[in-house]
């Protein structure tokens, strides 16, 4: 298999600990061709050292030889970033970019994603490892379809509802609203006439859980309820987690991925694990890009970023021909509001 040549645009935290492990894990899928930052410098990333070129040397010569451009930079950078990609020619470069996409400030830089053969977004918590097992029990039927997730301190932001659709399988939010609670809140989401779900803020891993209300019981984290309710642990095995399972039901991981699942302490459970359960969920939307497949939607993506960002503002959120991003209307009011006050 011919390896997807890419090129990264950014070299920090989020590049070092999540990115180019993942890419490393991947093999031959992909070939990282280099990283580009705002100035010349060496740095070990990820245990190798690597040359950072400044993106105003990027010339038309280094996009002809790639397949996949990664831009992993601060949310004010991204219109000037994308800016100087646009300067090129990109119909045969697909583009995998960092959430929450674009600050609804900057939405009317989005046209600049069309230029591209396919933009993605790469939302790691729609690819969390977990999910496999659980998809599973809902599989068996005994616990009948999901009605409820409540995700405990155990989501943030934008993040929250992409984990959210993966879930329920949708790929919009229907509706939400946001009620303070004491030291923190929560948001009441609608995925649907008979499907919901609670995020309760703020999120604290150390802390967190999951809890999925099913129709004949529940899966929660790392306890076991009322009748009919199971639990969701990690399996490990010699200090490392291999896999994950719910009630008697387990799954296990690829090599790669317990390789990937390294650093948390033996005790700890699913949520605890977040920061090195988004490096194989990065891995796995690399290996979906490979497949054909793609990552997580950029539609769907900038919707993430649309709830979020109404709720923060207002405390609703309701789609609809004056919201959505399905709606040319509200990308038109969107694109018109980011140029009176954005830059």
């Amino acid at each position: 298999m011919t390896p997807r040549r890419v090129w990264i645009v950014g070299a920090g935290k989020r590049v070092r600990e999540t990115a180019l492990p993942a890419l490393a894990a991947a093999g031959d899928a992909f070939e990282v061709l280099g990283i580009f930052g705002r100035s010349a410098r060496n740095e070990t990333l990820a245990g190798k050292s690597r040359e950072i070129r400044p993106l105003a040397s990027l010339v038309a010569s280094d996009l002809s030889r790639a397949d996949l451009v990664y831009l992993a930079v601060g949310k004010q950078s991204v219109p000037e970033v994308l800016a100087t990609l646009a300067r090129f020619e990109l119909g045969n470069v697909d583009l995998l970019i960092d959430t929450p996409v674009l600050l609804l400030k900057h939405f009317r830089h989005s046209a600049r994603f069309r230029l591209f053969r396919n933009a993605w977004v790469a939302e790691d918590c729609a690819f969390l490892p977990w999910f496999d097992v659980v998809r599973a029990e809902f599989a068996g039927g005994a616990l009948g379809p999901l009605r409820e997730a409540r995700l405990m301190h155990a989501a943030y932001a934008y993040h929250a509802f992409a984990t959210l659709k993966a879930l329920f399988g949708v790929e919009r939010i229907a509706g939400a609203r946001r009620v303070r609670d004491g030291n923190g809140s929560r948001r009441l989401v609608r995925i649907d006439a008979e499907r919901s779900a609670l995020i309760a803020e703020p999120r604290d891993y150390s802390k967190g859980w999951i809890e999925l209300v099913c129709a004949r019981g529940a899966i929660i984290e790392g306890r076991s309820g009322a009748s009919g309710s199971l639990s969701l642990d990690p399996i490990v095995e010699s200090g490392a987690c291999v896999g994950f399972r719910v009630g008697e039901r387990t799954l296990r991981l690829a090599a790669r991925e317990i390789e990937l699942m390294s650093g948390p302490a033996p005790t700890l459970g699913v949520t605890a694990r977040m920061e090195a359960m988004k490096r194989v969920g990065f891995l796995r939307l690399l290996e979906s890009i490979a497949a054909g497949r793609g990552a997580h939607p950029l539609a769907s993506g900038l919707d993430d970023m649309l709830v979020d960002y109404w709720l923060e503002k207002t405390g609703r959120w309701s789609a609809n021909s004056l919201t959505s991003i399905d709606s040319a209307l509200a990308r038109g009011l969107y694109g018109t509001l980011s140029r009176v006050v954005g830059r």
